[in-house]
């Protein structure tokens, strides 16, 4: 039995017929982070699935610079990147990240990050030297780190896991930029990333905030060392942690998984499955970590087997693309691959891991692709409860939309 299962992760796809089968960014003061690939302009018009390409999945985008070189290369080169009039931070605390959302409920009225300035911070915080103390702190409870560049910013994360200042007082803060921002009915609010993140409108923004959501995982995680039991402290600009007493050094962990869409060797069904938490008509994609000494596609195999009962044909297994999955530190490896067995092999449910999984028809699929979301607090409408795919943010609906629609 597979130790664990990256289903739960994602949330995704179904179809039901009587016969058992399934039948035929708030910027102060400068904008938003950037709109280099608009999920709107992605999705297009005509179908609301070709949401990305398969080379620029959701919560990555390669415009971010990643080399931290010009934040360490000399002496305090980290604090003068943070005070520079060009930062930008996220602030984020034990109950989430700041985000402004519009009154209006239309698809163009997606949620905005709030990007917040080095002065900005010094008055919620109260005082400058707490934030440069937060720069190389053992407190694993509030630190700053660097999450990247675009557009000649450094974006950074400012986490404080339980903030002196109220959300009111924020609000105050926030309130005197906001004759800087054109959505003047815009409201400011805070969650976690996977509840507003497959409904944000920019790549760029998804890419920084869930860089952010995974740097916050690390730190919070890593408060000693696995070794000596010692206090660890942040290191290159938040990059890694260091014991104060051994010297022992931490990296983020990074959770590699695979994720799999199975057909039939006709491809005209998919093997797609839900987990009882789930909320009503979610269905997805197969996935499951990967296990010590086995290949991606041997875990794609494996996982397919021991959830699904279906025996996968090896030599099927093809890669598509990866994604960062930082809920908390996951990487999806997405695969396609079909059943050994012609037909539609018999389905023989894990049900410690699973509450169903069918196969569903191309037909039905393509005709229910609209709608769905990997929020976990996500209320299916009327429609949605029969069956509902995966955000726009997910891997899996990737997957599924490029086999419905071929």
């Amino acid at each position: 039995m597979a130790r664990r299962r990256l289903l739960l992760l994602f949330g995704f796809l179904s179809f039901w017929e009587p016969n058992g089968a399934f039948g035929p960014t708030v910027s102060f003061p400068s904008g938003a982070a950037g709109k280099t690939t608009s999920l709107l302009e992605m999705q297009g018009q005509e179908s609301i699935d070709t949401l990305a390409t398969v080379s620029n999945p959701w919560y990555s985008d390669p415009s971010i610079g990643r080399d931290r070189t010009d934040v360490l290369d000399h002496r305090d080169a980290d604090w003068k990147a943070i005070v520079s009039q060009d930062a930008r931070f996220v602030l984020q605390t034990a109950n989430g990240m700041y985000y402004t959302e519009q009154e209006a409920t239309s698809l163009s009225a997606a949620p905005q990050p709030v990007f917040w300035t080095y002065p900005q911070l010094v008055q919620l915080l109260g005082e400058e030297q707490v934030l440069k103390d937060s720069l190389h702190s053992d407190n694993a409870q509030q630190f700053l780190a660097w999450l990247g560049e675009h557009n000649d910013h450094n974006y950074w994360i400012c986490y404080v896991e339980k903030p002196s200042f109220s959300h009111d007082q924020a609000l105050q803060v926030w309130e005197k930029n906001r004759d800087n921002h054109p959505k003047l009915d815009s409201s400011l609010q805070m969650t976690g990333l996977r509840e507003f993140g497959d409904r944000l409108d920019s790549s760029v923004d998804s890419a920084i905030l869930a860089t952010a959501n995974g740097i916050v995982e690390f730190h919070t995680s890593h408060p000693f060392c696995a070794k000596c039991g010692s206090s660890t402290r942040i290191r290159k600009a938040g990059a890694s942690r260091q014991c104060a007493n051994c010297g022992t050094s931490v990296y983020p962990r990074i959770d590699v998984a695979s994720i799999m869409l199975i057909t039939t060797r006709c491809q005209q069904y998919a093997l797609l499955g839900r987990k009882q938490n789930w909320p009503p008509g979610r269905y997805s994609t197969l996935a499951g970590f990967a296990e010590v000494g086995e290949t991606l596609e041997q875990c794609c195999a494996r996982e397919t087997h021991e959830e699904s009962g279906v025996t996968v044909e090896r030599s099927s297994i093809r890669f598509v693309c990866s994604q960062p999955w930082p809920f908390p530190r996951s990487l999806m490896v997405g695969f396609r691959a079909q059943a050994k067995d012609a037909g539609r092999p018999d389905i023989a449910i894990d049900k410690l891991e699973m509450e169903d999984v069918q196969w569903f028809h191309k037909d039905y699929v393509r005709e229910r692709l609209s709608g769905g979301s990997t929020a976990l607090s996500f209320t299916p409408n009327e429609k949605e409860q029969e069956f509902h795919i995966p955000g726009r943010a997910s891997l899996a609906r990737i997957l599924i939309s490029q086999w419905a629609n071929e």
